[in-house]
């Protein structure tokens, strides 16, 4: 059976250093977190454990164990909004402000939190601190997520988001006007060097596309259809901002408004096979109240 939370990567060339080639190749993991990861012992070559600067070859077998130590995390009565659910999967609407996992600054009333409360069953699916969560979204950012409700739902749908088999598609509102009706931005994207906390494009990130098309021109700002074709961390915030088109109420990367207190972004679609039927399935989620409400102010 495989374990979701273990890593397999197999590299097809010569690599001088173990912990640069998972940085490249697993997505959403820091450089500090692969050290310790590495010291911990987590990370084996061909069943050896290996050390940061353990080289490997092509054909060799690579493993990454996220088991660290156990993070508690308590149940909590959190009312959520629930569009579908059966025995392997929960599709839940998330509103602006809520974190979806415990982390720093964090610990409590988050989404998951909230779902093991009225699921407890999920508390071993997946890793100790995010329990049968396969994807993120921003605490300010609104919408649609899938959430797994036993391993092998857990490892279907994760292998579906690598090999980007998910079609995840947003509505943005940016300040200024596309160049074209549809474009793809492709830029690579890393941590910004002069402020951890943020993400930025770079020469030598990771790869990342992102699919925009315009719906509408408001005055100075247009409504955008976004399609995340990979799924770097900010990814949508920074490829638009990187292009002179900022989120509207995004106060990282984007433009503030005292008319909105959030970033203007919503996970609108998302469609993926069904773990276990191997059916297309889709959901799709309106602009909540308060986007909309904006946009009758804008027009």
């Amino acid at each position: 059976m495989i374990d979701p939370d273990i890593i397999v990567l197999h590299p097809e060339i010569l690599v001088p250093r173990i912990d640069k080639f998972i940085a490249d190749n697993v997505d959403g993991i820091t450089r500090s977190h692969i050290k310790k990861l590495i010291n911990l012992g987590n990370v084996r070559v061909d069943g050896i454990v290996a050390s940061p600067s353990t080289s490997v070859k092509a054909g060799q077998l690579i493993e990454v164990s996220f088991y660290e130590e156990v993070v508690s995390v308590e149940p909590e009565d959190i009312p959520i909004d629930i569009v579908y659910e059966d025995q392997d999967i929960i599709v839940v609407d998330k509103p602006a402000g809520l974190v979806v996992h415990p982390g720093a600054g964090n610990h409590s009333g988050t989404l998951v939190n909230a779902l093991i409360s009225r699921y407890p069953e999920i508390i071993n699916v997946g890793s100790a601190d995010r329990p049968g969560i396969v994807h993120r979204l921003d605490k300010d950012t609104s919408g649609l997520l899938v959430v797994a409700k036993n391993r092998n739902a857990h490892v279907n749908i994760s292998t579906q988001i690598s090999d980007r088999k998910v079609n995840k598609i947003y509505i943005a509102l940016v300040k200024g006007h596309m160049p074209d009706q549809e474009i793809f931005i492709e830029a690579p994207i890393a941590r910004d060097p002069h402020n951890r906390k943020k993400m930025t494009v770079v020469e030598d990130g990771k790869y990342a596309l992102t699919g925009v098309k315009l719906l509408e021109s408001i005055r100075e700002f247009d409504i955008l259809e976004i399609k995340l074709l990979t799924g770097r961390t900010h990814q949508i915030r920074v490829h638009l901002d990187s292009i002179g088109l900022p989120i509207v109420g995004d106060s990282i990367y984007g433009l503030m408004h005292t008319s909105i207190n959030r970033q203007f972004l919503h996970s609108h679609f998302l469609e993926f096979y069904h773990p276990t039927s191997g059916e297309m399935v889709q959901f799709t989620s309106d602009l909540p109240y308060d986007l909309q409400a904006f946009l009758d102010l804008i027009r």
